[in-house]
C-alpha cells in the first residue's frame, strides 16, 4: 500500500494498512551522506538526491523537506549566519513596530532565491516517489514566524503588554503562511509540518493561545484542506488539556511533544484527531542503544494498533543520532505492526 493511503487512513482514524513511520532527519541526512548542511540547503538536486538516498536506505514513509527557519524571512531583510554544517541561523531580527509592520508585503517571502530550493525539492521528489511516499513541506506557525522575524524577546514584550500590534504581526503572519501553503501544494506536497513551538503552554498560556491563536491557526489549516494537502500540526506540547485545546485548532495530524504519553492522549484525544509521535529525537534516538529503541518502540506500536495514530519523531533528530537506532525504529514497527496491525 502507498504512503499515502496509509496517511490518509490514519487521518479518517481508521487502522492503516502499514503504519506509517517518518522521522525529521534533515540534518541527520545530510551528515549520513557526508555533505555540509549548508550545501544540502542550497541547492535542489542535492538535498533531492540525499533525501532519496537515506529514504530508501532506512525505509522512511515521508520526505520531509524543511531546510531551515529562515528561508522565508530571508528576503524581508533578517540576517542569517550560514554555518558548514548548522542549519541558517537568523542572527539579526527586524524591529517589531508599526512602521515597519506596514512596510512588509507577504508576497516578498517567495521572492528569496533559498524558496526555490524548497519548492524544487517537493516538486522532484513528488515526480520520484509519487503517492509511494508522502512528500512534506513545512511552515512555521504564525507566532512561531514572528519570533523569528522579529526575535522572540520582541514578541513577548508586546505579549506582555497586550499590544494591539501583535494581532497585526499574526494576520502578517498568517498571510505570510497562506502563499506558502499555496506555493507548497502547487509544488506537489501531500503534507506541510506546521510547526509553532512558541504556542506551547510553557511559553505561552493556554488562555492565551486561544483568544490570539486559536482562530488564526484554525485558518490555516482549513486553509489546508482547501488545497488538500493535510496540516501536521506541532506545538511540541507536553500538557494534556493544552493539547486539547490545540486540537480545536483541527489539524488533520495533531503531534504531541516528547514526554506526553501517547497512551494519555489517545485516549482523550483519539476520536477528535489523528496523533503522531513520539519519538525523542535526542535521549531515544542519539543516547540510547538499538536494544533500548527496539523495547520502546515495540510498546509504541502495540499500543498503536487501535488506528488513527503515526510513528514519527516529535522533532529534528541531530545530525550524529546513531545510525542503527533508526534502522531499529523502522524494522521494529514493520515487525510488531505485522503481528498487531492491519495485516
Amino acid at each position: 500500500m502507498a504512503a499515502v493511503d496509509s496517511v490518509a487512513q490514519c487521518v479518517a482514524l481508521r487502522v492503516p494498512e502499514q503504519l506509517p513511520v517518518f522521522c525529521h532527519s534533515e540534518r541527520f541526512d545530510a551528515a549520513y551522506c557526508h555533505l555540509p548542511y549548508l550545501r544540502y540547503s542550497s541547492d535542489a538536486a542535492t538535498l533531492v538526491d540525499c533525501q532519496v538516498h537515506t529514504i530508501r536506505r532506512f525505509g522512511w514513509d515521508w520526505s520531509w523537506v524543511h531546510v531551515d527557519d529562515a528561508i522565508e524571512l530571508e528576503p524581508f531583510g533578517v540576517l542569517t549566519s550560514p554555518k558548514a554544517d548548522d542549519p541558517r541561523r537568523i542572527v539579526t531580527h527586524l524591529p517589531l513596530d508599526r512602521r515597519v509592520l506596514n512596510s512588509l508585503q507577504p508576497s516578498e517571502a517567495l521572492s528569496g532565491e533559498r524558496i526555490g530550493v524548497l519548492l524544487e525539492s517537493l516538486s522532484r521528489l513528488r515526480a520520484i516517489f509519487g503517492d509511494t511516499k508522502c512528500i512534506c513541506g513545512r511552515l512555521s506557525g504564525p507566532l512561531t514566524l514572528l519570533a523569528l522575524l522579529f526575535g522572540p524577546a520582541a514578541v513577548e514584550s508586546a505579549r506582555q503588554e497586550g499590544l494591539p500590534l501583535l494581532r497585526e504581526a499574526i494576520e502578517f503572519a498568517l498571510e505570510v503562511d497562506l502563499l506558502l501553503l499555496e506555493a507548497q501544494a502547487a509544488a506537489g506536497a501531500h503534507a506541510l509540518w506546521i510547526d509553532d513551538r512558541l504556542a506551547c503552554s510553557d511559553v505561552l498560556p493556554p488562555e492565551e493561545y486561544e483568544s490570539l491563536l486559536l482562530a488564526p491557526t484554525q485558518r490555516l489549516l482549513n486553509a489546508a484542506r482547501t488545497e488538500e494537502v493535510w496540516g501536521f500540526y506541532h506545538t511540541a506540547e507536553n500538557d494534556l488539556d493544552a493539547l486539547a485545546l490545540h486540537a480545536q485548532a483541527a489539524p488533520d495530524v495533531l503531534s504531541l511533544g516528547p514526554s506526553l504519553p501517547m497512551a494519555q492522549a489517545q485516549a482523550a484525544l483519539g476520536r477528535r484527531v489523528a496523533l503522531m509521535g513520539n519519538l525523542d529525537p535526542t535521549i531515544l534516538l542519539t543516547r540510547a542503544w538499538p536494544s533500548q529503541v527496539a523495547a520502546y518502540v515495540d510498546g509504541l506500536v502495540r499500543h498503536m494498533k487501535s488506528g488513527g495514530m503515526i510513528l514519527a519523531t516529535a522533532g529534528p533528530v541531530p545530525a550524529d543520532a546513531r545510525g542503527p537506532n533508526l534502522h531499529t525504529v523502522v524494522d521494529t514497527a514493520r515487525k510488531i505492526w505485522d503481528i498487531v496491525g492491519g495485516r
